[in-house]
């Protein structure tokens, strides 16, 4: 009975295991086990009088039943990347079901905007390519995807974005880092500004020629009065409160003159784009 009791248990169990697609060594590790406990003739006689055959059989195909289902569960597939919409965490192998926005897994969106009105319209350059011109604002917050904003797809990494003024009276430039899967917004008003096509010009002396104030006339332009000196050094074109300044102009030729008690100045200038021209009055 023990003997029938075992061929039935371990081809039942074998079947099973076929059947669900579980790997021949587990049927052999269990007829290992199995087979000298069934087999034992001491064994046997116990089972009999006490008549667990059918309890043990139970028992035998419980465990079988129950490693099966254990090695199934073990086996969920789906999409491992982390980076796609359709990622499944509880996945253990890839299927090839990953799906990604923006077209791959390595791209993503920049969108460029301003929340603030910074008085001007802006032709907008990534990587040097021309990729819209930005005419609004977004008081209430730019959000990605907004189809007033000037963007598109671009594959992840460092670019840099250029927005150019009407008429090039400002440009503003700098680079960003595009991560894969992000759409992220560039704000004009957090770009540097690096020029406006425009010049300056300073002028100034080296010293007190005790003659007060200097008054400078740029020609089409203005005034300005030079009321110190820098005995140190060549100023720059920031306006530091000297005088002497003029700053964003048109480049080109400009005629001047200058004046103070007994001292007279006069001649041209050039302003080219971008530049600052330092034009000393000496005696």
């Amino acid at each position: 009975m023990l003997g029938l009791l075992y061929n039935i248990s371990i081809v039942f169990i074998k079947l099973l295991l076929l059947k669900d697609g579980v790997a021949i060594p587990f049927y052999l590790q269990l007829n290992l086990y199995f087979k000298p406990i069934l087999t034992n003739q001491i064994f046997r006689t116990m089972v009999l009088k006490s008549k667990l055959f059918f309890p043990l059989l139970f028992l035998i195909v419980s465990i079988a039943v129950s490693c099966t289902k254990d090695e199934g569960e073990d086996e969920i597939s789906g999409c491992t990347d982390p980076l796609s919409y359709n990622y499944n965490p509880d996945a253990v192998s890839d299927n090839g079901s990953c799906e990604y926005y923006y077209g791959g897994r390595d791209k993503g969106q920049i969108d460029v905007g301003s929340t603030i009105d910074l008085n001007n319209e802006y032709n907008i350059y990534i990587d040097n390519e021309y990729i819209g011109r930005s005419i609004y604002f977004f008081p209430n917050g730019l959000s990605c995807g907004n189809p007033n904003a000037v963007g598109r797809v671009f594959t992840a990494g460092s670019h840099l974005i250029r927005a150019e003024g009407n008429g090039g009276t400002e440009i503003r430039e700098g680079f960003v880092v595009l991560d894969p899967q992000e759409c992220l917004v560039v704000l004009l008003e957090n770009v540097p500004v690096i020029g406006n096509n425009k010049g300056n010009v300073k002028f100034w002396v080296n010293q007190d020629y005790g003659c007060g104030a200097i008054t400078v006339n740029l020609n089409g332009v203005g005034s300005s009065a030079i009321s110190g000196y820098y005995f140190s050094g060549n100023p720059d074109c920031i306006i530091d409160g000297v005088g002497g300044n003029f700053n964003d102009l048109t480049p080109g030729n400009y005629n001047y003159t200058a004046s103070c008690q007994g001292y007279n100045w006069s001649g041209s200038v050039t302003i080219t784009q971008n530049s600052c021209f330092k034009m000393q009055l000496t005696l």
